[in-house]
């Protein structure tokens, strides 16, 4: 069965855009002023390419999940979006130049809900809840959030040591020097 990557809305993402990106917490906190999350558009990820361009190696690659080593070349580029390409990834990167969190928590929605995802990564990463936000991925968690704001190196010895994040989700983040998440609505859809 094929994977596609799907722009759909999904029944299940209710929270505003601002706070599903961590310009502000449901509690109120927000950026500093002028200070946003970077956005980038992947045309991996993108429906058209992958149903229209891709070869079938590759998209036989990304059904048996062995595309992506880890390395910045098979994550493929990181473009800044336009008016034909809009965003598909969001960053930690922040336009500061400093990190905050966007992480990948693979605990399933079925087993672990939002207030558990939030007390648990609050406690990881030594933030106060109220910092944090959670917004369900496919099947999974992700977690944004306001503090701490971090330089690269801090930020990735907390990514390494927080204990939430599966090792490929963190080894293909620090080769990129950034946690990418894919937004709410670029959803995996597995078709037959």
């Amino acid at each position: 069965m094929p994977l596609l990557w799907l722009y759909a809305p999904r029944a299940d993402v209710t929270k505003s855009y601002d706070i599903l990106t961590a310009q502000r917490t449901p509690d109120g906190h927000k950026m500093p002023e002028g200070v946003h999350r970077v956005l980038y558009y992947n045309p991996k990820l993108d429906p058209y390419v992958i149903q229209n361009k891709m070869t079938k190696a590759m998209a036989e690659a990304v059904e048996r999940g062995t595309y992506d080593n880890g390395s910045v070349q098979q994550g493929g580029p990181l473009l800044e979006p336009d008016a034909t390409h809009t965003f598909n990834l969001i960053s930690s990167l922040c336009s500061d130049g400093l990190h905050r969190p966007a992480l990948d928590v693979d605990l399933a929605r079925s087993l672990y809900d939002e207030t558990w995802i939030l007390e648990s990564t609050a406690r990881a990463l030594e933030v106060p809840i109220d910092s944090l936000t959670a917004a369900p991925s496919t099947t999974n968690w992700h977690v944004y959030g306001i503090l701490p704001a971090l330089p690269w190196d801090d930020y990735s010895e907390l990514i390494r040591h927080c204990g939430l994040l599966e090792g490929a989700y963190v080894r293909a983040s620090e080769a990129r020097r950034q946690t990418l998440l894919r937004p709410p609505f670029i959803t995996k859809v597995i078709v037959s």
